[in-house]
């Protein structure tokens, strides 16, 4: 049955309803994962929606009962997004259909949010816009995919058990794993370096800003673990508490992985699960229960690596419009 929708732009006003939905997502596979992401709602939503309403770029749905059926939330404009153009993000929890609604009247509300949202973005100058959603959540995936939206990252999450490594390879035990002290951090500059090499190449194509490493040393403050074999640093690992990509990653018990790399003469040797080793044990000794990690689907390495491990609980969608719209 299709039913009636009022949609609109979001006023201020409308905060509080959205908050209290609560962003249910419906048929979440991960066990544990509901439950974190109630706590972490009730921890940040109320600032994460704030910041975004501050934008006040956004659209929102009731249906003929003045029921809130959907919502869609964007920061931006921003410049250099995915390219030279203005862009336009909705991180997760930033936009919503609601699990009561039948499966095809939430793709077609999706997908008729998207359209006003859009008309909203465009007349901003906005070419470039991504969205965070659940993997599982089907309808809202074909919703995207009918949109010309395609996937190009990833967030994923491991539970971390005490004392629980079974999941990991041993590598060579010639190779020493060791926490890098915090004023030698620029020892890992070379492999940084290989990594926005390798991210630059096919089929990723992400150009290497400058000055991209001490912006990340400053910002995120990571602690380091380096593989050594023979005396040189031949991988490193990146994690940090200090931020987190969506609002569940940067809840209190959860620590985030910030980029990993071994280098290609040392691979297929064990030696980034060695490294995820001691990242989970120094999850544990911090005592936090999660370990997170994001990761450009686009990057088949980090793909296939990551998703051996880890659970992934949303995409990143992008869309690109073409600019010549701009000027017609």
């Amino acid at each position: 049955m299709k039913l009636k929708m009022n949609i609109r732009t979001t006023e201020k006003e409308d905060l509080n309803s959205i908050v209290e939905a609560g962003f249910a997502i419906p048929g979440c596979p991960i066990p544990f994962l509901e439950g974190l992401k109630n706590a972490a709602w009730s921890q940040n939503a109320r600032g994460l929606l704030e910041w975004i309403f501050s934008e006040n770029l956004g659209v929102i749905a009731h249906d003929e009962n003045e029921n809130l059926t959907g919502y869609m939330l964007f920061a931006g404009p921003c410049g250099g997004f995915f390219g030279n153009c203005e862009g336009a993000f909705s991180p997760l929890g930033c936009s919503w259909i609601s699990p009561a609604l039948a499966s095809e009247q939430r793709t077609n509300l999706m997908s008729r949010l998207l359209q006003k949202g859009m008309e909203t973005l465009v007349g901003k100058k906005v070419t470039s816009i991504a969205l965070c959603e659940p993997v599982w959540d089907n309808d809202i995936s074909r919703a995207l995919a009918l949109n010309g939206f395609g996937i190009r990252c990833s967030d994923s999450i491991m539970q971390v058990k005490d004392g629980d490594f079974s999941c990991l390879r041993n590598c060579d035990p010639d190779v020493i794993f060791e926490e890098l002290e915090a004023e030698k951090i620029n020892l890992i500059k070379p492999l940084f370096s290989e990594l926005e090499e390798h991210l630059a190449s096919s089929p990723c194509f992400f150009p290497t800003e400058e000055g991209s490493f001490e912006m990340w040393r400053e910002h995120y403050e990571p602690k380091i673990i380096v593989a050594k074999a023979g005396g040189e640093i031949i991988g490193h690992i990146a994690f940090t508490d200090k931020d987190g990509e969506n609002f569940i990653s940067k809840s209190s018990g959860v620590l985030n992985i910030h980029g990993m790399f071994v280098k290609k003469e040392f691979r297929a040797k064990g030696i980034a699960d060695g490294l995820l080793k001691a990242a989970y044990a120094a999850t544990q000794k911090q005592g936090k229960t999660f370990l997170g990690v994001d990761y450009e689907t686009l990057n088949p390495t980090a793909l296939n690596f990551w998703t051996k491990y880890f659970a992934p609980y949303t995409y990143s969608w992008h869309r690109r419009i073409d600019e010549r719209i701009l000027h017609s």
